[in-house]
């Protein structure tokens, strides 16, 4: 019994070691931003949008591989303004090699967004700039190779998501109202199927009433569910800080309280609990 773990002790040293020479290896050997050129032009290729890549990626190697990004845009489609459609200041993420190899698991380390700034325009015609289906029609006429195929995932498992500082805007050409929502942060706890997990979120929107700011804060616990598509809230608690001239005092705070908010996605939803208090 002892030759036994000794000499899985040796095995779990060896790979081990293996593990660390790789990283080394792939650190030395490997710069991601000789394929900066080849990436910003597959992703220009099938979203038929400019796609630039600023700055130097940064490669992590151990204990898993990863990569971090500097400034990325995405441009608007023809017939829009030249301006972005999407920018981030930096980006981060992840993913553990050996699982998502030998058992399909897509096992993803913490991913990080920061500097987020998505700008949204709708038409009086009915067109839109996020709207992708003529190129996904157009990717989806392809041949499929079978190499190519996608993997099947059979888990997925996120140790957590954070985003800082993010902002979207809205803009309603037919009607010249904008909409403007800033300092968006959200963090989450470990994600895997089926399993709740913390989530809290924060925000501040302007444009949505006249004259009147709004802050938002949230914390719960969701659950997304893998074949339904459909989210769960458990103990969501939320406040809602307004701010105007046209409001008494010049502002007013409510408070939601709800034991549970479900099926978010359908047509309908459930809520129990609500507590709310202004």
């Amino acid at each position: 019994m002892k030759s036994l773990f000794r000499w899985i002790a040796i095995l779990a040293g060896g790979l081990l070691v293996l593990s660390v020479a790789f990283s080394i290896i792939v650190m030395i050997l490997v710069d991601p931003n000789d394929y900066k050129d080849e990436i910003a032009a597959a992703v220009t290729e099938q979203t038929g949008r400019t796609f630039s890549i600023e700055g130097d990626l940064s490669l992590k190697a151990f204990p898993c591989c990863g990569i971090r990004l500097g400034p990325l845009a995405l441009g608007n489609p023809p017939g829009f303004p030249e301006n972005e459609f999407a920018s981030v200041e930096a980006a981060a993420v992840a993913v553990r090699i050996w699982p998502l190899l030998t058992r399909q698991e897509l096992l993803v380390s913490d991913i990080e967004l920061a500097g987020l700034d998505l700008r949204l325009i709708s038409r009086a015609n009915g067109t839109n700039n996020w709207d992708f289906s003529s190129t996904e029609s157009t990717v989806a006429e392809q041949p499929e190779d079978s190499a190519g195929a996608a993997v099947e995932l059979t888990n997925l498992d996120i140790a957590g998501i954070e985003i800082s500082d993010g902002r979207v805007s809205y803009l309603d050409e037919a009607t010249g109202d904008p909409i403007e929502i800033s300092a968006i942060n959200l963090t989450t706890g470990p994600i895997q199927l089926g399993q709740p997990f913390d989530l809290a979120a924060s925000l501040q929107a302007d444009g949505l009433s006249p004259g009147i700011t709004a802050t938002v804060s949230l914390a719960t616990q969701a659950n997304i569910d893998a074949e339904s598509q459909l989210v769960d809230l458990v103990d969501l608690d939320s406040e809602l800080n307004l701010r105007g001239a046209d409001l008494p005092g010049g502002e007013a705070k409510l408070t939601f309280n709800l034991n549970a908010l479900g099926g978010l996605g359908a047509d309908r939803v459930s809520l129990e609990g609500l507590t709310a208090t202004i």
